[in-house]
């Protein structure tokens, strides 16, 4: 079920960038993790958290799809490239060169 929201958030984002600023891209990127001890009766769980990437051709930026979700509400059609990632900045996502 997170994983089709995260897909939908993205496919959303990302069709709203191609009309306010071509060629920056978002995806969903998953994290996982295998926690440590062995539970009862089984394996090792694995842990998978989804974050939504957002990319152009300088910059990589990470959401977590809550604000994700806050950055699709708050787009306005006279953002750019660089006020998109400086709102996924001041949203708390990392930013990669």
């Amino acid at each position: 079920m997170i994983r089709d929201e995260a897909a939908k958030l993205s496919t959303l984002l990302t069709e709203r960038f191609a009309v306010q600023a071509p060629g920056i891209l978002a995806e969903v990127e998953a994290l996982s993790s295998r926690i440590e001890f062995n539970a009862p009766g089984g394996g090792r769980p694995t842990l998978v958290r989804y974050k939504i990437r957002i990319q152009d051709e300088a910059r990589v930026g990470h959401l977590g799809l809550d604000e994700a979700r806050d950055l699709l509400d708050a787009l306005d059609a006279g953002w750019g490239p660089d006020r998109i990632f400086e709102e996924i900045a001041a949203r708390g996502g990392s930013l990669e060169s």
